[in-house]
């Protein structure tokens, strides 16, 4: 399992300062090592009896939320890159190996509104709720969003842009909103960066931004 320790280092080195995180200090419900990395202005938190249990040598960038009101779980060794969001209003659960581009969205739930009466009533919105899996050694682009419902195999590259609306099988490329499958993948071949080959560009994330943990 060298090669996604490679790619994990290879991001770490570039996130910049980034603060030690105590477990032990974090709200209530919170559980996991003794203390990860993460970046500033980031949040940890539970709400009405919501778990999140965070796994060995996780990595946090700046301005990353994390909310549970359910089950969230992050397995080891998981990267997740500036700007993103992981909410579990029910059971969001990320396997080992995982690394997030920026601004991505993770959600277990979405908001659906009554359209019969005679105007459309925003504040009477409800959420529609379905468990979230991904597995382990995925990778998602910059600014992918994974909606409710929604199962990712292990071995998957998920490209920037992207909107997860469908299960996605293991070993595929998926990119596009909706995602659709791009090609089916062998054993990835790691660059010299530790990274997937063909992650740059369109279909990949750049990775964390220069200096993306440095305080404002």
């Amino acid at each position: 399992m060298s090669g996604p320790r490679r790619s994990l280092g290879g991001l770490v080195r570039n996130v910049g300062r980034l603060a030690w995180w105590t477990v032990a200090t974090a709200r209530p419900g919170v559980s996991g090592p003794r203390r990860g990395l993460l970046g500033h202005s980031s949040t940890v938190r539970t709400a009405h009896g919501g778990t999140i249990r965070i796994g060995r040598r996780f990595v946090g960038d700046s301005r990353v939320f994390l909310s549970s009101r359910g089950e969230l779980v992050i397995g080891d060794d998981v990267f997740i890159n500036s700007d993103s969001r992981v909410i579990a209003h029910r059971s969001v659960v990320i396997g080992d190996r995982v690394l997030f581009g920026s601004h991505v969205s993770v959600l277990d739930h979405d908001h659906h509104v009554d359209d019969s009466g005679k105007r459309l009533d925003i504040s009477k919105s409800q959420f529609d709720i379905a468990p979230v899996r991904i597995g382990c050694d995925v990778w998602l682009g910059d600014k992918v969003t994974v909606v409710a419902g929604v199962t990712i195999g292990d071995n998957v590259i998920v490209g920037a842009n992207s909107v997860v609306t469908r299960d996605i099988e293991p070993w595929t490329l998926v990119a596009g909103a909706p995602a659709r499958v791009i090609r089916r993948l062998g054993p990835m071949a790691l660059g010299d960066d530790g990274a997937p080959v063909g992650m740059s560009g369109p279909v990949g994330s750049d990775g964390p931004e220069r200096g993306a943990g440095d305080a404002d």
